[in-house]
């Protein structure tokens, strides 16, 4: 599935940034009439599609995935952030 999401990139640090909630229910609100059993299960993202490409592509239901993948850049590495807010913690981090 190639998504048309808008994410947020730091130059700095070349980060493109989703918030996981974010992807997710959009991946939900498109899985809920294609395949609906998919809903929940692990996925991964490959990278991103240059946007010239992905968007001639839109109506075009003949595009190969070979083609696709030639247009696309692959993520180098994934991160995880977590979130902790602000407070008095035990050494432990509890």
């Amino acid at each position: 599935m190639t998504l048309g999401k808008t994410c947020r990139y730091c130059a700095k640090c070349e980060l493109i940034v989703v918030h996981q909630d974010e992807l997710e229910a959009e991946m939900a609100y498109k899985f809920q009439t294609l395949n609906p059993e998919i809903i929940g299960n692990d996925y991964l993202i490959l990278g991103t599609v240059d946007k010239k490409f992905w968007q001639q592509h839109l109506t075009k239901t003949d595009s190969s995935l070979d083609e696709m993948v030639k247009h696309t850049a692959d993520f180098k590495k994934y991160l995880d952030f977590e979130y902790q807010p602000a407070g008095w913690y035990l050494d432990d981090g509890k």
